[in-house]
């Protein structure tokens, strides 16, 4: 009995339940699909569609205005630039290439600016006003170089003189990844080259002593000499003498060491190596190479062929230290002793040109006795 009650009590609350339910109707079986259900998922449906296109719109017009922003600003950052490069996509080491091959030689950086800020025109415009200043004041630079010089890639050439001298890790007109110590070598620091300056002002002293001595040395060997001849034209008769030997005029005397003569240059170690060859630029003791003067008795030369690439400079300045260093500039070298009858060849420089004399001159007999003297 009671659990008859129970049973019908419980299906009369599902009856009640199934009448109250507001999306239940008369006449649809459990199985069928509720239109009313149908409906509110497609509505909810709609308003999600809606929904997340205005975002998405919202999401598009806000980056088209950022965009439009950094457009804005990098055109105006456009416009304060003072140098534009015109090469494009092009690499510097292609335009590199391009370059070498046009000139058939290295191109020095100062070729490279003009290369790459330069309109491609028939009158190769500079891109920029400042571009145009900058290659003014290099070619104003380029015409004050002596002859025979040249711009090479170093740390002081003609570009960064007038653009500036270039930030730590970086080479104008070489590109990423190329530093300093890649195109002009490791750079000392400090206290090495304190000590490499030390060591070579020591030097310097040491040869200058040994270069005066052997001056001396030379000029009172000629003198001697020179005596000893005057002597024995005195003792023997022009008219007598049959072995009488004329005097040299000063026409067969060799002329002294000119500017933009051609000469050899010996090393110091040993005066019958020839360390290189170049051209005289000044023998004016007033003049100055790499900040100091020359001083009597040396010559300012302008190296045009290495021959011993690796030998020391007797005066180094800069980067300068060695044969090959030096390439291309100027150095300052021993040069002849010069006297008023005669001149003779000290630690330095040999001319390359040979000059004929029609008689043997005091001063063979002297390199004779003295391999180290050579008599032109």
């Amino acid at each position: 009995m009671v659990s008859r009650a129970r049973s019908s009590g419980e299906n009369m609350i599902e009856q009640s339940n199934v009448q109250t339910d507001p999306l239940q109707f008369d006449g649809i079986n459990s199985g069928q699909s509720n239109p009313a259900t149908e409906l509110s998922r497609n509505i909810s449906a709609a308003f999600e569609l809606i929904f997340f296109r205005t975002i998405a719109y919202n999401i598009l017009r806000m980056d088209s205005l950022f965009q439009s922003g950094i457009s804005e600003k990098n055109k105006a950052n456009q416009n304060q630039k003072k140098l534009v490069q015109t090469t494009g996509k092009e690499s510097y080491a292609l335009v590199r290439e391009r370059k070498r091959a046009e000139l058939g030689h290295e191109p020095s950086r100062m070729d490279m600016f003009i290369e790459c800020h330069s309109k491609k025109d028939e009158n190769r415009t500079p891109s920029t006003v400042e571009a145009a200043n900058y290659m003014a004041q290099m070619h104003e630079k380029r015409e004050k170089l002596s002859e025979g010089s040249q711009d090479l890639p170093a740390e002081n050439d003609i570009l960064s003189q007038v653009v500036g001298k270039d930030k730590y890790g970086r080479v104008r007109m070489y590109g990423l990844g190329v530093s300093q110590s890649d195109v002009w070598g490791q750079i000392p620091s400090r206290k090495q080259s304190q000590r490499i300056a030390m060591e070579w002002k020591e030097n310097c002293e040491q040869m200058e002593e040994r270069f005066n001595n052997r001056i001396d040395e030379l000029k009172s060997m000629f003198l001697r000499h020179r005596g000893r001849e005057e002597s024995q034209s005195d003792a023997c008769s022009p008219a007598t003498s049959i072995n009488h030997r004329p005097q040299m005029t000063s026409t067969q005397l060799p002329r002294p060491f000119r500017v933009r003569d051609a000469v050899c240059l010996k090393s110091i170690m040993n005066p019958s190596e020839t360390v290189a060859k170049g051209i005289i630029q000044s023998i004016d003791p007033s003049t100055e190479v790499g900040g100091e003067e020359l001083g009597p008795n040396w010559c300012e030369v302008s190296i045009q062929v290495a021959v011993k690439k690796d030998e020391r400079l007797i005066r180094s300045y800069g980067f300068h230290k060695t044969i090959y260093d030096a390439y291309g500039a100027t150095v300052a070298w021993p040069c002849p002793y010069e006297a008023n009858t005669a001149k003779y060849e000290t630690l330095g420089i040999q001319e390359l040109s040979p000059r004929s004399q029609k008689s043997k001159h005091p001063m063979e007999e002297v390199e004779e006795l003295n391999g180290f003297l050579q008599v032109q």
